[in-house]
C-alpha cells in the first residue's frame, strides 16, 4: 500500500462558508444547478448578517453561466423564498433568508412517473427537550 501525504481541509481557518442542507434536499429539484450555484455564490458572498451585493455579471462569471441564467435563477431563488432582493441606489441587495421547514419545496419525492403532486406522509417534528426559546 502507498503511503501519499495529504492535508485534510479545516474548517477553522474561515476559508469555508455554509448552505442548508435543504437548499438541495428541498428546493434542489425546482433550482436546478444553476440555482443551486447562484445560491453557493451568494453564501459564500454574505456577510455575517446574511447579505450581499454583487452583479449579475459578477455571479455569472464566478459560476461559469449567462447573465440571462442568473436573473432567472435570482427569480427562481426569490420565487422559493431561499432570498429576497433590494435595489438600493445602483446595486441590487440580496439577503440569504432563514429556511422555513415548514413550507417545503416539492422534491423527486413528491412526484410520480406522470409528473402529479403526491401527498406525502406528514413530517413529525422532533423537540429537542433542552431547547427553552418556544
Amino acid at each position: 500500500m502507498q503511503n501519499s501525504a495529504f492535508t485534510v481541509r479545516d474548517v477553522r481557518n474561515g476559508e469555508w462558508y455554509w448552505v442548508d442542507k435543504a437548499v438541495i434536499d428541498r428546493y434542489g429539484f425546482k433550482l436546478k444547478p444553476i440555482g443551486i450555484a447562484i445560491y453557493n455564490c451568494l453564501a459564500k458572498l454574505a456577510n455575517q448578517a446574511g447579505l450581499c451585493y454583487p452583479s449579475h455579471s459578477y455571479i455569472a462569471k464566478k459560476i461559469g453561466a449567462s447573465k440571462s441564467s442568473v436573473k432567472r435563477g435570482i427569480s427562481a431563488l426569490i420565487k422559493l423564498k431561499l432570498i429576497r432582493q433590494e435595489r438600493r441606489r445602483y446595486s441590487n441587495v440580496y439577503y440569504l433568508l432563514k429556511l422555513d421547514s415548514s413550507n417545503r419545496a416539492i422534491s423527486n419525492e413528491d412526484v410520480d412517473n406522470e409528473n402529479e403532486i403526491v401527498h406525502p406522509e406528514p413530517q413529525i417534528a422532533h423537540i429537542d427537550p433542552s431547547d427553552r426559546s418556544g
